[in-house]
């Protein structure tokens, strides 16, 4: 993935320059995807957290995870991790409709 990175880049921004959007355009389509995978290293953070505390807790209690609730922590983890996956969802549409845009007829001349 990193190998392709650049030529991917540098592909889109020609499509986008060539609808007549400039490069900047590029980061709207991932913004959704940098926010999902920030709010993925929240949720290990704060799953991290849970393991930190099950260990401390006394080894004949074992603790009460209620994913279920959202005013719990792990039920505002899991609930982090659906807006990341809709956040990543929203950016794959993005993304889709700026890759189907039309060129200019100008820029036909360089494929």
């Amino acid at each position: 993935m990193l190998a392709t990175m650049v030529p991917i880049m540098a592909i889109s921004f020609r499509r986008l320059h060539d609808a007549n959007r400039t490069g900047w355009w590029f980061l709207l389509g991932h913004v959704g995807t940098i926010l999902a995978l920030a709010m993925l290293a929240v949720i290990a953070f704060g799953l991290v957290i849970i393991e930190i505390g099950m260990i401390m807790v006394i080894p004949h209690e074992p603790p009460k995870l209620d994913f279920h609730d959202p005013n719990s922590f792990p039920g505002m983890l899991l609930t982090l991790f659906y807006v990341s996956l809709g956040m990543a969802g929203i950016s794959l549409i993005i993304q889709a409709f700026l890759y189907s845009l039309p060129s200019k007829p100008e820029g036909v001349r360089f494929d």
